[in-house]
């Protein structure tokens, strides 16, 4: 699994769903928030916004 980060975590969950990438649920964590996705070679990939 690879890990990215970002500060645009809900614009990158709209567009992904919109090229019908299979994404989970954004979720809320003490952290931040995140959400996986598989890319068309089935690759997991974690997205997260650290709260500041």
């Amino acid at each position: 699994m690879i890990g990215l980060e970002t500060h645009q975590i809900d614009k990158l969950y709209r567009f992904l769903r919109a090229k019908g990438v299979p994404v989970t649920p954004i979720r809320n964590e003490d952290i931040g928030r995140f959400f996986g996705f598989i890319d068309p070679d089935g690759h997991m990939y974690s997205v997260l916004r650290v709260n500041h």
